[in-house]
């Protein structure tokens, strides 16, 4: 039986004739690490959030293992997809381990697992300790995580993040990036955003490379990562 996968077919987001996502088709395995790369403007943002129907698609697919995700109600897009966005903003002063509950409402917090998937997430995201603090309280690489965890918490079988590591300090960078590793090994399809290029090639499976709202490369990153491409997308 082959492994369920997520599949996005000629995936297009077009607003006020403006073309922000051409066409693009793509495959996420899970088990694997994948990082989406480009300059700022190339669509990295809009694609994962037209994946998670976020952003309205004006036409495409979302596939996951064949049934097309963006014909579901919110809920259960929800339990097959979790995104983590950049910079998230806190608004209330919760409780670590309530704000992670929140990643139950999916499921309307009324499964027998709760308990044990809140424990998991918090644990996963080596936030455990941290249960009974105020997320306010929490540095900026933990707060991070707690994001993480909430998504944990889902129990989605993809976990997309939005620039994970940004303005965090090399250690809180360096433990982003092992807990998705970590992640993807146990076996859920991670796809994160990025402009750290050395830790997409220290960590990641497999790279999506986008040029004005284009797929112009995808594989292991030491393949497509060629100097004309480099000097093409990133002018370097």
């Amino acid at each position: 039986m082959p492994k369920p996968s997520l599949a996005i077919e000629k995936l297009q987001v077009k607003l006020n004739d403006i073309l922000f996502i051409n066409e693009i088709s793509l495959t996420f395995e899970p088990g694997k690490l994948y990082a989406i790369i480009g300059p700022n403007g190339s669509g990295k943002t809009t694609l994962l959030k037209a994946i998670a129907g976020i952003s309205k698609s004006s036409s495409g697919k979302v596939l996951w293992q064949g049934r097309d995700l963006l014909q579901q109600t919110r809920a259960e897009i929800s339990r097959t997809i979790s995104l983590v966005p950049q910079n998230p903003v806190l608004q209330f002063n919760f409780p670590l381990i309530e704000f992670v509950s929140m990643g139950r409402y999916p499921y309307k917090y009324t499964s027998n697992s709760h308990a044990s998937n809140l424990e998991w997430a918090l644990k996963s995201a080596n936030v455990w300790e941290f249960r009974d603090r105020s997320i306010m309280e929490l540095s900026s690489g933990e707060r991070q995580r707690a994001f993480i965890a909430r998504s944990l918490a889902t129990n989605s079988p993809i976990l997309m993040l939005d620039e994970p590591t940004a303005s965090l300090d090399p250690y809180q960078q360096f433990t982003i990036w092992n807990l998705l590793s970590a992640l993807a090994k146990q076996g859920k399809t991670v796809i994160v955003t990025t402009h750290d290029l050395p830790s997409v090639q220290n960590y990641c499976d497999q790279v999506v490379v986008l040029h004005h709202g284009q797929c112009v490369a995808a594989g292991p990153y030491n393949t497509i990562m060629t100097p004309e491409l480099s000097l093409k997308v990133f002018r370097l």
